[in-house]
């Protein structure tokens, strides 16, 4: 059909026709200015309509006036039993239809062009992505089966018909590209092989009828592998006993009932091994041997994918359930008791909790939010007497000469807190060790409380006159305690 282009022609037609007629009717005669003579304008204009043309190039029985055809058909321009649209440029007889051709005007007449051949690309969508092409006159996306090779859409061929195993099938693939897409499956008929140039699958050579198929189990005959001839039961054994045991019928081989191996047991895989008979393998997924509870009763993995949790693994504190036993964590959860003083043991009636890691500081309920955390319960020897002070806790060994802060006053020494005061010295003095005056560590006199003063000896002498050991010298020392 003609375009834009078109109706501008058909419109000036028809704006010159009309003027035709205006010229005609205003001039009055031949000698009037503008007239053209007597027997131009209207009379040319009613002569034309008269035989039946319309001035404008367009038919007046009814046919279309942009050069058309009545059914629909285009022109393109041509006159096709109709008269040529008229024109002043190519444009005026553009059909925007790639794929019949490019229209031209020639001498005010627009004319046909050439149509390009079948399968030039073209773009009836404007859309890059799809492909096009010119099939029957029209720009079409093409198809698989339109007859035109499309390697952008997966095309390998296309023959334009839907018959399969003709070198192209009917999704435009190759029958085949290599000897293994056209084995049936059939070692008596030949080995088919496929055709490199027309993807066509060609039949083999059959071998001779008695020859072996199946592994020896059977013999061709006719293209087809049936039972082995035989003369007795030895020529029919195939070695294999998971097939049963063959023997000899009628002069053919005839095939054995094959091993049962099932146990019963859903949790062994079963099978026959040729040379070894049936197998009953454990079905154990992680190696741990045992298998998979989803596998029933049998099983008792209760999970098959960890090698670490079975029936009767070891419960370790991970947060899963080791031992398959519907608990997680139950016999490896450790016992958390709030030291407020980090020194490693709790007072009597601190707080605990029970987790596989160490809980958080905020969990003590000490005061101030800070402390720690011990595994070491309170109890006989191990309670910390002075939670408060880390200096304080049961088995301390150093000696201290200050007391505890706010201790009551007959345990304010008590840092090992066994309920007692120790003192470091007691009383010193000399002794005569092998003829020679050694000093016994301690005080001279009374012995001194904890923090209180006195004097340690710290030298002895031989006194003769009084033919013993004397302290010659002391030091004044605090005494410690603990």
């Amino acid at each position: 059909m003609m375009g834009s282009g078109s109706r501008d022609g058909r419109h000036l037609g028809w704006v010159l026709s009309l003027a035709v007629v205006l010229a005609g009717a205003g001039c009055g005669g031949g000698d009037e200015p503008g007239g053209g003579g007597g027997d131009g304008g209207a009379d040319a204009a009613v002569d034309a309509r008269a035989d039946g043309s319309a001035t404008d190039g367009s038919a007046t029985d009814g046919s279309a006036t942009d050069g058309s055809a009545t059914d629909g058909s285009a022109t393109d321009g041509s006159s096709d039993g109709g008269t040529a649209t008229p024109c002043t440029t190519g444009a005026d007889c553009n059909d925007l239809n790639p794929c019949n051709g490019m229209e031209a005007c020639i001498d005010g007449t627009c004319t046909a062009g050439t149509p390009p051949a079948a399968g030039t690309a073209c773009d009836a969508d404007d859309d890059p992505a799809t492909r096009d092409l010119c099939i029957d006159g029209l720009c079409v996306p093409t198809r698989c089966g339109d007859g035109y090779l499309d390697t952008d859409n997966g095309e390998q061929c296309d023959d334009g018909n839907d018959v399969d195993g003709d070198g192209c099938d009917n999704d435009c693939t190759f029958s085949c590209t290599e000897d293994t897409d056209c084995d049936d499956g059939n070692e008596c008929n030949g080995q088919e092989s496929c055709n490199a140039d027309t993807h066509r699958c060609e039949a083999g050579t059959p071998p001779d009828d008695g020859t072996d198929c199946a592994g020896g189990a059977g013999s061709c005959f006719g293209g087809i592998c049936g039972p082995r001839a035989c003369t007795g039961d030895a020529e029919c054994d195939d070695g294999n006993e998971c097939n049963g045991t063959e023997r000899c019928s009628g002069g053919r081989c005839a095939a054995g009932t094959p091993l049962d191996c099932d146990d019963g047991d859903a949790c062994t895989a079963d099978t026959c091994v040729p040379g070894g008979g049936c197998v009953n393998l454990l079905i154990d997924g992680d190696g741990d041997g045992q298998a998979a509870t989803t596998l029933g009763a049998c099983g008792t993995d209760c999970n098959d994918s960890r090698s670490d949790v079975y029936e009767g693994a070891p419960e370790v504190c991970d947060g899963v359930d080791n031992d398959c036993d519907g608990m997680t964590d139950e016999d490896s959860l450790v016992t958390w008791y709030a030291d407020c003083d980090g020194d490693g043991f709790a007072a009597s009636g601190a707080s605990s909790v029970e987790s596989c890691s160490r809980p958080p500081i905020s969990m003590t309920g000490c005061v101030g939010g800070g402390g720690s955390w011990t595994v070491t319960p309170p109890g006989d020897g191990t309670t910390d007497c002075n939670d408060a002070n880390p200096l304080v806790f049961p088995g301390q060994s150093r000696w201290f000469d200050t007391a505890i802060p706010g201790a009551a006053t007959d345990v304010d020494f008590d840092y090992d807190c066994n309920g007692a005061e120790e003192r470091e010295r007691g009383r010193g003095g000399c002794e005569l060790v092998l003829v020679r005056c050694t000093v016994r560590d301690g005080f001279v006199g009374s012995v001194p409380a904890c923090g209180d003063t006195g004097r340690v000896v710290t030298g002895c002498a031989w006194d003769r006159e009084r033919r013993r050991c004397v302290v010659v010298d002391t030091d004044t020392v605090t005494q410690r305690c603990r």
